[in-house]
């Protein structure tokens, strides 16, 4: 008995070895996984202001698939970008926001490998087999990626268009008085994607809330936001997390990204750097929570909250 559970294990921890040696490469327009060729990835051309659209194609050169650049434009976000993916012969879409594409990609996200993304995509599905498209590992990829993306960004447009009416309103938080952060939840929205909310506090009352969003490989990492520099490439190969800054009302007040090191706000198109913000915490940060105080802190005093 004892032999045949060491049996099983040694045979779990190989198939563990082995899916974790799969690479994969597009070299000339081919896609090889482990160094076996699979399909064919055709760039298509594309505007200056577009991203990249693939058609898939077998190895005999027939249609199976296809990525496609799709975007909407929001009244505050502005341009949200993404991508619908199609095999030839299944009845699932998949959409990938632009974080979820990039997110399959190692290190930075300042430049994009998308012919590269999409290989690794259909590689790590099996999307792809003896040149047809693999209608259970579609599935699989669709339960990680549920999302209609058009339709929700379109509901997200009303919300927006609502909210810039109110974007000169009067703040409801009071000028003096400490901010509260706390932790309220995080969960998974996708397949490797994280969510963590805070909620910003004055004398028990919610002024506002801030959304910590990406890689969740990325999210263990507790400094990688506050210490972060282009030089960073131990997260698990994820970007540090960027944060979406909301108003009591749920009405986007500011953005931060990572890798810009910089807090945008609508209001009065007002910037701060990350050593800007740092300011704003007394004593070290040595947390995630300590370094969104400082945001918290900031916002209140600059009366943006």
């Amino acid at each position: 008995m004892r032999k045949s559970i060491f049996c099983l294990a040694f045979i779990a921890s190989m198939i563990s070895v082995c899916t974790a040696q799969k690479s994969t490469t597009v070299k000339k327009g081919v896609l090889y996984v482990n160094d076996s060729a699979i399909c064919l990835i055709d760039k298509l051309k594309k505007k200056l202001t577009d991203l990249p659209s693939f058609d898939i194609k077998s190895l005999d050169e027939k249609p199976i698939g296809t990525l496609r650049y799709g975007m909407n434009y929001l009244p505050i976000s502005a341009q949200q970008k993404w991508f619908q993916l199609i095999m030839t012969g299944l009845s699932d879409t998949v959409y990938l926001s632009l974080d979820d594409y990039s997110n399959f990609q190692k290190g930075s996200h300042l430049v994009i490998n998308y012919e590269e993304i999409l290989g690794k995509i259909i590689g790590s599905y099996d999307l792809v087999k003896d040149n047809y498209p693999q209608q259970e590992n579609f599935k699989n990829l669709k339960n990680d990626y549920p999302d209609n993306l058009p339709v929700i960004l379109q509901a997200k447009t009303a919300i927006e268009a609502e909210c810039v009416k109110h974007t000169h309103d009067p703040v409801k938080s009071k000028a003096g008085v400490p901010v509260v952060v706390e932790l309220v939840s995080t969960k998974e929205l996708a397949k490797n994607q994280i969510e963590i909310e805070y909620a910003f506090k004055q004398e028990g009352n919610v002024i506002g809330k801030l959304l910590a969003k990406g890689n969740s490989a990325a999210a263990k990492s507790e400094d990688a936001e506050y210490e972060y520099s282009s030089g960073i490439v131990d997260l698990d190969g994820g970007s540090p997390l960027n944060y979406q800054i909301f108003n009591a009302d749920g009405c986007i007040v500011a953005r931060y990204y990572t890798e810009e090191k910089t807090l945008f706000l609508r209001k009065d198109n007002a910037q701060f750097k990350a050593g800007d913000i740092k300011k704003y915490y007394k004593g070290n940060i040595k947390a995630r929570i300590d370094f969104i105080q400082a945001f918290a802190n900031l916002l209140v005093d600059k009366r943006f909250l």
